[in-house]
């Protein structure tokens, strides 16, 4: 399971300024059903993510299909938004269900469109 949550900010500093965007965003995996040699005792705990990232095994990975999503604001401004996973680890820790827990840091590029004036 894979949860974007983020949102696009928009202001303009002063009435004669153009508006200037910016974005925040979070990042959330979550891995389920695993096999089950990778399966360790359940826990409940809270992780750090220096906890998570101690102990931790680097996983190879290759990218089998990346693409671009693209949102229209009612500004007529077109976001075009990339997630490009850039490091996955395997915690030792693992969660309530006993399956590890992936630590995958992600890069986000944005690209923006001005709108076509008719």
């Amino acid at each position: 399971m894979f949860v974007f949550v983020g949102y696009i900010l928009k202001r303009a500093r002063t009435a004669d300024e153009k508006l200037q965007y910016g974005f925040e965003g979070q990042n959330l995996m979550v891995a389920y059903n695993v096999p089950q040699e990778l399966k360790g005792p359940p826990s409940t705990r809270t992780y750090s993510p220096d906890e998570l990232r101690q102990n931790a095994t680097d996983m190879r990975y290759s990218t089998i299909y990346e693409d671009w999503n693209e949102y229209v604001l009612e500004d007529g401004i077109a976001v075009r938004i990339k997630n490009t996973a850039v490091e996955i680890v395997r915690s030792d820790k693992t969660d309530r269900s006993g399956d590890p827990i992936y630590v995958v840091n992600t890069s986000q590029l944005l690209g923006f469109k001005p709108r076509v004036k008719g």
